[in-house]
């Protein structure tokens, strides 16, 4: 059995004979055995201490006189907290990297919104050959721009500095 420990169940590595004298009697080298599979195997980490409870929970729940279908009832009640534990940990894990993913695509595209024209950037308005057009500045004056012009407005109107260049 030994090193197949990652091809079982929590519940069959709860019954196994090995695994549960490490938990109810250790020793140095049950200890060391143990320590160096979860360093060989870090994902069976939460596997080993789920089974560990287990253990620890049927060994004290070894009363006298309790029947099978009590303990079986017992057994499968604890299974199904861990199963609910495990599902309550994978729906937050998926919880963070949604909102992880919402800050670091939402929070640059509403920077890059909010300060897409920096007080002072000028206001370009264009014309290509053979268009015209007039625009209206912000103090309600026009210009009329002829073909193939460029015309830049200072974008600082409403502290009473009036740039235009053509």
């Amino acid at each position: 059995m030994a090193g197949d420990y990652h091809l079982l169940s929590i519940d069959e590595i709860a019954k196994d004979p090995s695994f549960r004298n490490w938990i109810l009697n250790p020793t140095p080298a049950n200890d060391d055995y143990w320590n160096n599979y979860i360093e060989l195997y870090p994902e069976q980490a939460g596997k080993i201490s789920s089974a560990r409870e287990i253990v620890l929970l049927t060994q004290m729940v070894e009363i006298p006189g309790l029947d099978e279908v009590r303990k079986m009832a017992m057994h499968d009640k604890l299974m199904q907290r861990i199963g609910r534990h495990k599902r309550n940990k994978t729906f937050r894990k998926i919880l963070l990297w949604v909102a992880a993913v919402l800050i670091f695509v939402l929070m640059p595209l509403t920077i890059l919104q909010l300060f897409s024209r920096w007080p002072g950037t000028p206001v370009l308005y264009e014309t290509s050959f053979g268009q015209r057009e007039v625009i209206s500045l912000p103090d309600r004056s026009k210009v009329e721009l002829n073909a193939n012009s460029v015309l830049k407005v200072g974008d600082q109107w409403s502290t009473g500095i009036r740039e235009v260049w053509l």
